[in-house]
Order: structure tokens, then sequence, then C-alpha cells
């Protein structure tokens, strides 16, 4: 064997190798989709501060489709739906969007709303979870994205994990709340 066809081989290994390994550490499922919805279970009540430094509970909203989004501003898959997520959320009259941001700083997200110039109005609401407590704690999130969308009476319809999903699989689901 020549040196070459070695080389090529040992390369073709690891690939196939580094290819396993990422297949078995990559979650599979990245959207729920509407056709295929969990049964739905209801999210406990908890606080959070917004971007006006007003304090709101999830509740305050109970009465609402809400589309509760986790994501930071360093996040590419966030930075790619957030758009997608202000836009359903004003299209329809009674849902609002709650994005949580789990940036290391309130700085770094003001940036990030500033850049793109978000901001909360009465069907999007930016708030920053400060100590991890709704994120980490609350929701055992390790991945970001991620989205809820809650029916009224705060009942979990759909969980979208990633960005892989469009604004039309967005929309089917609010449309049957």
């Amino acid at each position: 064997m020549t040196k070459q066809y070695k080389t090529a081989i040992v390369f073709t290994l690891v690939a196939v190798f580094v290819t396993s390994i990422s297949y078995i550490l990559i979650p599979k499922t990245n959207f729920i989709s509407p056709k295929i919805r969990p049964k739905a279970s209801e999210i406990s009540d908890f606080n959070f501060i917004d971007t006006n430094n007003i304090s709101q509970k999830l509740s305050d909203y109970e009465d609402k489709t809400i589309i509760f989004n986790f994501w930071a501003s360093w996040c590419a898959p966030c930075i790619k739906e957030m758009p997608i997520l202000i836009e359903a959320a004003s299209k329809y009259p009674d849902t609002v969007l709650i994005a949580l941001s789990s940036d290391m700083t309130g700085q770094a997200m003001s940036a990030f709303l500033d850049k793109y110039q978000y901001q909360s109005d009465e069907h999007t609401i930016f708030a920053f979870d400060k100590d991890q407590s709704i994120t980490a704690e609350k929701f055992k999130i390790t991945r970001l994205p991620q989205t809820y969308i809650l029916k009224p009476g705060l009942k979990t319809v759909a969980h979208l994990r990633g960005a892989n999903w469009s604004a039309d699989d967005l929309q089917k689901i609010l449309k049957n709340q």
C-alpha cells in the first residue's frame, strides 16, 4: 500500500468515527410537528423582569396564546428565528411572545436588541434570566433556542427545539389555538 492510500484510509476512518459520535450525541428530534402534539401539560407560574424593569408573571398572560422563547444573543439559530417569532406574535391578536434571554449579561442582551431594533411592545416582551433560575433550574434547558407554545390556561401544546422549523410550521400551531 502506498502512503497516500494509507492516509486516505485513516482519514476515512476518522471521518466515519466523528460522524458516528456526532450522530449519537446530537438529538435526533428538533421539532415536534403540529400534527403530532404532546399531551398538553400545564406550566406552573413564575415571575420575571422585562426590559422595562417591570416585574411580571407568566399568569398575567394566561388568557392568551404564549410563544415562550429561550434565546441568547450569541446563538445563531436564535438570531435566525427571532424575526419569525416577533412577526407571528404580532399577527395574532391574542398571542404574546415572551423572549427570555440567557445571555451572560444584561448589557449583551440590550446590545443585541439595540442592534436589531427590537423592543418590547403589546405582543413582544423581552426579559433577561439573570440567574438562570427559569431557563436552567425550572425548565432544565441546556441548549438554545427552545420555544414552548402555550394555549390559554398555560397548557403546553408544542415544544420547538432548535431552529429546525419554518414560519409555516409555527403558523399551523398558532392557528389551532
